[in-house]
């Protein structure tokens, strides 16, 4: 398995509008899976997630991946994954064999496909500090919800320490989260400090769509 650590899965093609990035071809399939695992569940949780993982590889089904931790314990969901597959008919014959879903099945994953559909910033560094949000979108909303996103976005964009997001949307109607966004950030104590400045925390991110934000860093490469 090749896991990445300098970009991440599903880049598209895209049309540059100011500073953000439309994209205007479909990218490669990025599997997103929020986990449910509890503290002191971690060690158990990353070899589990090994092991699929080598499944999924062994089977050409996974092109690479990476695992992030939450900083904090409180986080609703303290590892995300994030990995490219080869393709939809491919990651639905390794859910029907097992592959993955049996060595995960008691941690809670909520995993889905998606296309990125907008990118802002630049994205080529690496960075320690990522903050993933899952957005919970009623079927109907996709318009309401990225327009709510783009003007939230607009002020985050400039605010010091931000380096670039990416927002995912589900290719088919079945996942648990409609809408992930991945924000990199250039430390944790950037992320933190700007979240307590006005012009991140009044800006419109979410609207009235629930968001489940956690920072994060890399747990495997």
């Amino acid at each position: 398995m090749r896991v990445a650590s300098h970009d991440w899965p599903g880049r598209p093609l895209v049309r540059q509008t100011g500073r953000r990035q439309v994209a205007t071809t479909p990218a490669p399939l990025t599997l997103i899976d929020p986990f449910e695992v509890p503290v002191c569940s971690d060690g158990l949780f990353v070899a589990a997630w090994t092991r699929a993982c080598e499944a999924l590889s062994a089977a050409g089904v996974l092109l690479e991946a990476m695992l992030f931790r939450s900083v904090t314990a409180d986080a609703k969901f303290r590892f995300v994954e994030v990995a490219r597959i080869s393709s939809a008919d491919a990651w639905q014959r390794a859910l029907a064999s097992g592959a993955y879903s049996e060595p995960l099945t008691s941690f809670g994953g909520h995993p889905g496909l998606y296309e990125v559909v907008r990118v802002e910033g630049v994205h080529k560094r690496e960075s320690d500090a990522v903050v993933i949000t899952p957005f919970e979108v009623a079927a109907g909303e996709d318009a309401a919800f990225l327009s709510t996103w783009e003007a939230g976005h607009e002020a985050i964009a400039r605010v010091a320490g931000h380096r670039g997001s990416r927002l995912y949307r589900s290719a088919g109607l079945h996942a648990d989260f409609r809408f992930v966004a991945i924000a990199r950030w250039d430390t944790a104590q950037a992320y933190w400090h700007a979240a307590r400045q006005p012009e991140f925390s009044e800006a419109p991110t979410s609207g009235s769509y629930r968001g489940h934000p956690a920072l994060y860093g890399l747990q495997r490469r």
